[in-house]
């Protein structure tokens, strides 16, 4: 159970069993035979309240500790249950009678679930939930025997209860104490010590959704199965909550597995919501015995066997699972009172069995590195050996949203299907008796309404506004027919009233057909066939109705939702080949067009905005996300980008275009026709929302603009910027400065999401970048910087950024370069300040001199001034003392600090190795670290401390921090292949491009060891990292993280964890865990992968071979198809 011990939800957890515990136990030991503590009512209402507190904790737990989310939601559904029932009996809805013969079913399951949930607890060591568990059990085995001995069954049932509670207290000493000595005090099992096992790789079929429906279906089959058994006389009220508490649960864990990127697991769980609410209904009309028609259960067991065949991929025990389902409504459709009959109840029986086994090796297998085999892979072998067939790699990329910031897979497979059902259960014929002796109604609204509108829901947040407003509309209609012809309220409403109403229907759904034009013909033909539905319903209304139209119809639409539900189901599991849906019928040449017109990629990945960078290198133009609102940007080196972005956004000639840099480095070409000043402001202004107005002169020629050059900026001037966005900065590091205006057509609205980008603009970009909704709606403020040099600034808009602030970091700027001298002398004040004019006009005459590789770029006039005042006090061919500077890096040792070095400049030793085999001229310098004896730049000073000869005690003090094994290496990340090959490593053409193939990615390749890690600036820490022979480098998918490597070079990592502890998911679990100890956190919220990278063993894979050391986020099926094809491709 992989879990984060100090999470509140444990706790809450606990504290909810317990007391819910102590209120049946203070129930169980003072009521009497005849009389109860509690009324039945308040009871009731009691366990409700508990049970959804635990359902709560249950859920936000679920990535945390799964088998205690498992134990939360199974009492919670016992609780509810039960709560429900009780409420019932104090109403008086179910007799004194009948109230043992309803608890008995739901008690009985979770009786058995809560056993087998005990008994991997005690396999798992997890004492308090194995006490919790197997105490709960007990106490339900025993109220059930107190059904014929009450005494007895509730002073047993009080005595398990009583054992809960102390487990509970025990839990809260434990936590309490951690709490109070800060981790010092903590008692054994209280999840404070443990160290749990960690799976290499998230077990798509043993996950908490999945062991929560199975307990459910157990509890279904329980009702069902015990009027066969002789436990109960028969299906009645009383069975209703336990009926249809399964069917809230099972539509839950539909949810919260689209939301784990399981499309298929939350389709069967929807499926398995629409029998539950059906089998309560039935039991709810018990006395009327409601005819089953026998076209729905047929269908609806020709779409699960679908779904059985397509599970398999997941496991072959999932599929064959799925079956009994298929065989339970086949025998629903064989008999004429379905759920009523012994055929049904006796396969329920069967069910009860097969849920339970399935349910203990499935936990098992999700606490357990050593696996039960459950058949999993079977079908993804055998479809490898079909070269017709192609299986989609499933990963989360699969579900990003086309529009929208979604954490939801694509739910149009159960919207389809729904449709399906629905439309088959209202061909059924109601007869003389009347709707309800009928059992259409929980087909008609469950699934054709509230399912649909659960997957209209899902599809909003993925950014499908018309498939959601299409489910949501159609949705809603079926639950209003539902309900008024297959409720019993049509009657004599049949009339004009209902034609208003239906008509109204027509006119919403006639503009979601048209716009189905613009989609696809499946889509266009799926909202034009419920069109035809609709007339149907509107001529019933009037009593216009010609026979077998309906009937014609709705088979219709039912064949076409079948043809949408299986295509979308198939090409969700095969890449190919692929299922047509046809393309658009209407495309527009203008804004909007198709979906397929621009690419939509995620910000937080550094492929993406590798992408988003090839397609602005040729030629392309890309909105983008910033620190403020979105833009539209082209690469300054591709004029022909430049003119286009200016005329897609149909740019007025008073609102000209900026150019931006991801930082003054981009300007060291041209530094030298800028000013000093304006260099050292934006140096301390950017990156920022500040927006610098500065001349137009011949330095905006080195950029490649062209011809394009007039529609940037004025004749005058041009805006200039440094965003503080990591997406933006590390796009424009990888294309060079770029042309940028706002994203959205002149005089409109700023655009402050990706969707509004794609509205406004359409087609006529080539991409977006997308990050949800903007940081900040405001601009950024604009600066009016063409005076700079006579002390003063202007500003043409207060935008993010107040006035006060820029004019704050301006004027301590400018003090860099007034020095105040106090004197009452007035010829030391005139002798100060031509002095200080001397040494201004000298850094100016030595700035424009010193070219592209002077090395005071980023220092500016202060720190030349203390080169300067250095070189004058130190006396000629004398090394004096040290005299550390105030600049020297924190956590620099006595030995190793900058200090002036030589009375005479040399060439500074990183910039040397840095330029070697390049025709840049390293600079020199006086400065440099004493201990090293090696002349380094202030700017150098820092990298060559942490990458060379200071690397090695900043490793030791990374393996202090958590307490890492001194033979456990430590990984190297890069920023991308590139950084890598600059240290020209000698790996072979085969290597190359395997790791241009999967890097960047969730990826470890282990390569050999060499003299090119010194030339990556490893230096003394080489036998730190890594083993004797080989070491591990990691290029991650993360924009932010790569932009990092950018910015210092190559990184030694480690996951931030204490060792042995489980990864922290969150940077709040890294404050929590390493705070005291590190300096800094980059927080990001949750982490987008919960398991660990892939590690590759490349070290042989010149003999054609690569190993698995360990399966993590990228499945090994799909890193030896890479291999295989890379291997192909170089032979």
């Amino acid at each position: 159970m992989a879990q984060d011990s100090r999470s509140v939800h444990f706790p809450v957890g606990i504290l909810g069993i317990s007391s819910g515990s102590l209120l049946l136990l203070v129930n169980n030991y003072a009521s009497t035979p005849g009389e109860d503590l509690i009324p039945q009512t308040a009871l009731g209402i009691l366990l409700l309240v508990i049970a959804a507190v635990l359902a709560n904790a249950g859920v936000l737990s679920l990535s945390h500790g799964q088998l205690f989310s498992l134990l939360c939601l199974t009492v919670s559904g016992l609780w509810t249950g039960s709560g429900l029932v009780y409420i019932l009996a104090g109403q008086g809805v179910i007799p004194p009678d009948d109230l043992g013969p309803s608890l008995v079913p739901g008690l009985a399951a979770f009786t058995l679930a809560l056993l087998l949930i005990a008994i991997v607890a005690l396999l798992a060591k997890k004492a308090v939930l194995f006490i919790i568990a197997l105490s709960i059990s007990l106490a339900c085995a025993h109220e059930i025997a107190g059904l014929s001995a009450a005494g007895f069954g509730r002073s047993a049932s009080a005595a398990n209860y009583l054992f809960v509670c102390l487990a509970g207290v025990y839990f809260g000493i434990g936590h309490l104490l951690s709490y109070i000595t800060h981790g010092k005090v903590e008692l054994v099992a209280t999840w404070a010590k443990e160290k749990p096992v960690q799976k290499a790789q998230q077990d798509p079929e043993c996950t908490s959704m999945t062991l929560v429906s199975l307990v459910m279906n157990l509890l279904a089959a329980s009702v069902l199965a015990c009027p066969l058994l002789g436990v109960v006389p028969r299906l009645s009220t009383g069975h209703v909550p336990w009926l249809w508490t399964a069917g809230v649960f099972q539509l839950a864990m539909c949810v919260l597995s689209y939301r784990d990127m399981d499309p298929l697991g939350a389709t069967f769980c929807g499926f398995m919501a629409l029998l539950r609410f059906a089998e309560g209904y039935t039991a709810l009309l018990f006395s009327i015995q409601p005819y089953s028609p026998v076209p729905f259960p047929v269908v609806f067991s020709v779409l699960l066997f679908i779904m059985a065949v397509f599970s398999c991929q997941k496991s072959l025990t999932e599929g064959v699972y799925q079956l009994f389902f298929v065989a339970y409504l086949i025998a629903v459709a064989a008999e004429p009172l379905g759920f009523l009959q012994r055929g049904t109840q006796g396969v329920q029986a069967a069910i009860f069995v097969v849920s339970a086994g399935v349910l203990f090796v499935y936990a098992l297998n999700m606490n357990f590195s050593r696996r039960i085999p459950t058949g999993q892979g079977l079908l993804k072998a055998l479809v490898s050996k079909i070269n017709a067939l192609t299986l989609r790699t499933h990963d989360k990329d699969f579900h990003t949203p086309y529009l929208g910031l979604s954490k939801y897979a694509d739910a149009e497979v159960l919207g389809h299907a729904c449709s399906v059902l629905a439309a088959f259960a209202i061909t059924a014929a109601i007869g003389e008796r009347g709707p309800l002796f009928v059992l259409v109604l929980p087909w008609a609204v469950v699934a054709g309404g509230v399912l649909q509108l659960l997957c209209g829901s899902v599809c909003f947040a993925r950014g499908k506004t018309l498939e959601s407003t299409a489910f949501i509309l159609f949705g809603v209609m079926w639950v209003v027919w539902g309900l008024t012809r297959y409720g019993g309220l049509y009657g004599e409403s049949r009339g004009f009233n209902v034609a208003v109403g239906i008509i109204g229907f027509m006119l919403f759904n006639a503009l979601v057909t048209v716009a189905a034009l613009f989609l696809n013909v499946a889509w266009f033909a799926y909202a034009l066939t419920f069109q035809l539905i609709l007339i149907s319903f509107l001529l019933d209304a009037i009593g216009s109705l010609p026979f077998g139209y309906d009937i014609g119809v709705t088979i219709i639409f039912g064949l076409v939702s079948f043809y949408c539900f299986l295509a979308h189901l198939f090409n969700g599991t095969f890449q190919s080949p692929q299922i047509p849906l046809g393309p658009a019928l209407v495309k527009l040449s203008g804004t909007g067009g198709s979906r397929d017109a621009c690419l939509h990629v995620p910000a937080r990945k550094a492929t993406s905005v590798n992408q988003i960078a090839e397609i602005m290198k040729n030629g392309g133009i890309c909105g983008m996300p910033t620190d403020t609102v979105y833009v539209l940007v082209a690469a300054c080196n591709r004029p022909d980008a430049v003119v286009k972005a200016f005329k897609v956004k149909k740019q007025a000639q008073d609102r000209p275009m900026s150019m931006w840099i991801s930082s003054i480095k981009q300007l060291d070409p041209v530094k030298h026709l800028l000013s000093p000043l304006l260099l050292d402001f934006m140096e301390a202004a950017w990156p920022s929302s500040i927006s610098m107005v500065i001349p137009r002169g011949p330095w905006l020629d080195a950029f490649g603009l062209g011809e394009a050059a007039k529609h940037i900026g004025t004749p005058q001037s041009i805006a200039i910027r440094s965003p503080d966005c990591t997406a933006a900065t590390h796009l424009i590091n990888m294309v060079g400065p770029i042309a940028v205006t706002s994203a959205n057509p002149t005089g409109e609205a700023d655009t402050t999401h990706h969707n509004q980008v794609y509205a406004k603009l359409g087609d006529k970009v080539n991409g977006v970048l997308c990050d949800g909704p903007s940081p900040e709606n405001i601009a950024s403020t604009v600066v009016d910087c063409t005076k700079i040099e006579t002390g003063h600034i202007g500003f043409f808009r207060v935008g993010l950024i107040p006035k006060s602030k820029v004019l704050h970091i301006f004027e301590e700027m400018v003090g860099y370069y007034q020095i105040q001298h106090r004197s009452t002398k007035w010829w030391r004040r005139l002798f100060f300040y031509f002095l200080t004019v001397a040494c201004y006009n000298a850094f100016v005459a030595a700035r424009s001199a010193g070219g592209a590789d002077w090395k005071y770029r980023r220092g500016g006039y202060k720190d030349w001034l203390e080169d300067l005042t250095m070189e004058l006090i130190v006396p000629i061919n004398k090394r004096s003392a040290p005299q550390v500077l105030p600049s020297s890096p924190i956590g620099a040792s006595a030995e190793h600090d900058l200090v002036q070095l030589n009375t005479k400049r040399k060439t500074c030793r990183e910039c040397s190795l840095k330029h070697s085999g390049t025709d840049v001229r390293p600079g020199s310098t006086l400065m440099g670290c004493w201990q090293c004896d090696l002349p380094l730049h202030r700017e150098c000073f820092m990298h060559h401390f942490a990458t060379r000869d200071g690397l090695s005690p900043l490793l030791s003090h990374l393996y202090h921090t958590k307490d890492r094994p001194a033979e456990k290496p430590i990984c190297i990340c890069i920023s991308s292949v590139e950084q890598l090959s600059a240290a020209k490593p000698p790996f072979s053409p085969l290597l190359w491009e395997f790791m241009k193939n999967v890097y960047p990615g969730g990826i470890s390749c282990i390569v050999s060891k060499g003299d090119w890690l010194y030339r990556l600036g490893v230096g003394a820490a080489y036998d730190r990292v890594g083993t004797k022979d080989s070491i591990m480098i990691r290029v991650p998918d993360h924009t932010v993280t790569a932009h990092l490597c950018d910015l210092t070079g190559p990184l030694a990592i480690t996951s931030a964890n204490p060792s042995g502890e489980p990864d922290s998911t969150h940077h709040s679990m890294v404050l929590s865990r390493l705070g005291h100890k590190i300096q800094g956190v980059l927080c990001d919220g949750d982490s987008k992968e919960v398991v660990a990278s892939t590690v590759v063993n490349c070290l042989k894979i010149d003999e054609g071979t690569i190993g698995i050391v360990r399966e993590g986020c990228v499945p090994a099926v799909r890193v030896q198809q890479i291999f295989e094809r890379v291997k192909s491709q170089m032979l």
